[in-house]
């Protein structure tokens, strides 16, 4: 058995995407990333097929943990310097995954070993969380003033977008445009049945137990 960690991103954008979503890759905010993993798993479906070999997919959403991954681990380096991030839209959901459930589901996977070959399985938290909400979680778990940073994520996006990649990350303004539309972008998952199959109970990772006490730590 090969698994795979692919990414929800291949999904595109939307509510309620799940196991048997179709690809979308066009309309996620990096479309460029979300086809190069798609072909990613395009080419290992074929592997298998002609090698004789199971494969299963994992696709992930945005990933955090307490070493400071992705955009959270972002704004908490930020929050530490004195910096709260206001993101706009206020309203946009974030689905996030933290490191511990992503672990948890390959673990049950190599386990289990009884998932039909070619197994799709989107791995997210069991809830989302706005971009409100995640300012005024860490507001109430700073334990200092900060001054207040807007971010009208998706004006930015457009903006930097119609500029131009580079080698260097700090100088490649267009994927830094793609990142901001994913922040700006309301997308939601729904990994029940990916709990569902390998008994994983949801509120083992709420919100209670997993966001909020990585703040905490991090804060």
């Amino acid at each position: 058995m090969f698994l795979h960690i692919s990414s929800a991103s291949v999904l595109g954008k939307g509510e309620g995407l799940g196991n048997h979503t179709r690809p979308n890759p066009s309309t996620f905010p990096s479309p460029a990333y979300a086809l190069a993993k798609l072909e990613e798993d395009e080419y290992l479906t074929r592997a298998c097929t002609e090698r004789g070999f199971r494969a299963i997919f994992l696709r992930p959403a945005v990933i955090y943990s307490s070493q400071g991954a992705g955009m959270i681990g972002t704004m908490l380096k930020l929050a530490r310097r004195g910096i709260t991030v206001r993101l706009y839209p206020r309203n946009a959901r974030q689905h996030l995954a933290h490191m511990d459930l992503l672990a948890d589901v390959a673990r049950r996977v190599i386990e289990h070993d009884d998932l039909p070959n070619l197994s799709y399985l989107v791995v997210a938290d069991p809830y989302t969380v706005t971009n409100r909400e995640l300012e005024a979680m860490i507001r109430q778990t700073l334990r200092s003033r900060s001054i207040t940073l807007p971010l009208p994520a998706q004006w930015f996006s457009t903006l930097l977008r119609c500029t131009f990649h580079s080698r260097n990350p700090k100088l490649d303004l267009k994927t830094m445009g793609e990142i901001l539309g994913v922040v700006a972008c309301d997308t939601v998952y729904d990994p029940s049945e990916t709990f569902r199959l390998l008994g994983i109970d949801p509120s083992q990772y709420s919100m209670e137990k997993t966001l909020q006490p990585m703040m905490v730590g991090s804060l």
